[in-house]
């Protein structure tokens, strides 16, 4: 057994703060991570820090870039266990998403789509939530009931199995935190 990590997270930016007026939801934001430092995770967000409408295949790094300019960002941090099988599936779906990440965008419309629960489907598009969610499915690890564009942050705390290792400001968090 393995394990791999998802991040869900509220900034306090602009943007972030009103998509959670809309929602009404603590998290607007999820990453998944597949190494034990907790350290990196992947997603699909803004590109260019004061630009959000550039956006597409990310890298995201606890405290770093966008959060470190935003220290009142609340965060969750849950474990899930995979086979090994699984982690390795999710590892080469997360490599094929880096070598090709010039060719992946953000799903503005998904976004809106996922405000009014309305899917919308784009080839090589995704919003953060149905990102993470695509990839936990096509792994088999969890198969969502409802389509995946409209797959919220919020929901992928239903994964059964799933384990908090932190919640708080991730101002605040420290790796070895985690694994106390």
């Amino acid at each position: 057994m393995k394990k791999i990590y998802l991040l869900l997270a509220q900034a306090d930016t602009i943007i972030s703060e009103a998509i959670r007026f809309v929602t009404k939801k603590p998290y607007n934001h999820a990453a998944i991570g597949i190494d034990d430092s907790l350290t990196y995770f992947w997603s699909f967000g803004r590109k260019i820090r004061y630009f959000p409408v550039v956006g597409g295949f990310i890298r995201e790094k606890l405290n770093a870039g966008l959060y470190r300019h935003h220290p009142k960002t609340r965060c969750m941090i849950c474990s899930l266990d995979v086979t090994d099988e699984e982690y390795d599936e999710v590892y080469a779906t997360i490599r094929h998403y880096v070598r090709h990440r010039n060719e992946y965008h953000y799903n503005f419309a998904g976004l809106f789509g996922g405000l009014i629960r309305r899917p919308y489907y784009w080839k090589k598009r995704h919003t953060c939530s149905e990102f993470v969610a695509t990839v936990i499915q096509e792994c088999g690890i969890h198969r969502f009931e409802s389509p995946l564009p409209l797959t919220q942050a919020d929901e992928l705390l239903r994964i059964p199995g799933l384990t908090p290792l932190f919640e708080g400001l991730m101002s605040d968090f420290e790796p070895e935190m985690a694994f106390l």
